[in-house]
């Protein structure tokens, strides 16, 4: 079974997290989403997510092609990469995390996995800063 990993907040689920999601499941045949944390998204996007960490596992768990989602870990973010050991490893167009240094952290823990960057899906419309800023435009 080829078990792929893909990342990400998903906070004001959108169709650009669908099609991610989607093209991610088609990468292989288990996926596991994990979240960052809320802790985490506070500290690198500086605001607070809509959602609870639980309350985001939970709506990324229930999507058809999402075979487990998991809410990341504090501080060592390749801890469930190890755990899970994923073939593929499907990040987003706009991951934080450089491809180098995500390639430099897989060797250094003897991670055998392929990095495969999903693209964007109509990202002027469907990017969650641009949502937040249509949902303050409009109250």
């Amino acid at each position: 079974m080829k078990k792929v990993m893909a990342f990400g907040t998903f906070d004001l689920l959108h169709p650009g997290h669908i099609k991610y999601l989607s093209a991610a499941k088609k990468l292989g045949d288990y996926l596991i989403v994990v979240l960052t944390t809320d802790k985490n998204v506070e500290r690198l996007k500086g605001k607070k997510t809509v959602h609870s960490q639980k309350e985001r596992a939970f709506m990324i768990g229930s999507l058809k092609m999402v075979n487990k989602a998991v809410v990341g870990k504090e501080k060592d973010f390749y801890f469930l990469v190890k755990k899970f050991k994923p073939q593929i490893l499907a990040l987003g167009y706009d991951q934080s995390e450089p491809i180098q240094k995500v390639r430099e952290e897989l060797l250094k823990r003897k991670i055998n996995a392929k990095i495969v960057v999903i693209k964007a899906f109509n990202e002027k419309k469907y990017k969650g800063s641009k949502i937040r800023q249509k949902i303050k435009e409009n109250s």
